[in-house]
């Protein structure tokens, strides 16, 4: 056997060979960008768990809710009150030291229409620039779930891309109520008139109760790496 066919045999690869690999862009995940009236038209059952960008302006923080809630800090599920102890419904404890997490409604447009949007924690820290534990903390013994900062309330008339969560309500009953996971820098969106989007506030506020599924980035360790997904934008 030549030395040539001992090498090729072992596996051996000269540099002059172009081993073919996974380029970087195999490893981007791909979400495309569409419309507000392209995401509420969605509504077949092959959109369910899938993501698409948004880029639209925030227009209203909505004050019928809370905006934070304790979590658990191991499996971060939503924590049970009872006589002012927190139980995990999960890890079936008792929670000494709760994690505080956002969680907030927003109304958002662009120039094609309006939508309400459940701003999960991971969105809401990107947009204030600090966790709802140190926001909490900061506001002192008198902070309640029910009365918004002025900073959360700052954030109307900013310009974001929404990573926007296609839920199984948003396809199975046509629930207008969206989930977004995380926000991004955006260029200015051209704006819907403010009539419509009034009437979409009055036709909509009663069907954005407590019952809110969390979004995926809520349903993950409070880390950096939650928050900081490698992603491509398609338009």
């Amino acid at each position: 056997m030549t030395l040539i066919s001992r090498l090729n045999r072992e596996g051996y690869v000269s540099n002059d060979t172009v081993v073919p690999t996974n380029s970087v862009s195999d490893s981007v995940h791909v979400i495309e960008t569409v419309t507000l009236k392209e995401l509420v038209e969605k509504t077949s059952t092959k959109y369910s768990k899938m993501n698409f960008m948004c880029s639209v302006k925030i227009k209203k923080v909505q004050t019928n809710d809370t905006w934070w809630y304790d979590c658990c800090p191991k499996c971060h599920e939503e924590l049970n009150e009872f006589e002012g102890m927190f139980k995990c419904p999960n890890c079936k404890l008792t929670i000494p030291v709760t994690e505080k997490r956002y969680r907030i409604m927003i109304i958002v447009e662009d120039s094609t229409g309006v939508a309400n949007v459940n701003f999960s924690n991971c969105v809401v820290k990107r947009l204030v620039g600090k966790s709802a534990t140190n926001m909490v903390d900061e506001l002192g013994e008198g902070v309640t779930k029910s009365s918004i900062p002025q900073l959360i309330m700052d954030v109307a008339e900013k310009d974001v891309t929404l990573n926007i969560a296609i839920r199984d309500d948003n396809v199975l009953i046509n629930s207008t109520l969206y989930n977004a996971t995380d926000a991004y820098p955006s260029k200015n969106p051209k704006p819907s008139s403010s009539e419509s989007v009034q009437k979409f506030e009055d036709n909509t506020l009663s069907s954005c109760g407590d019952n809110v599924e969390l979004a995926i980035c809520d349903k993950t360790p409070g880390s950096v790496k939650s928050c900081n997904k490698k992603i491509k934008l398609v338009r």
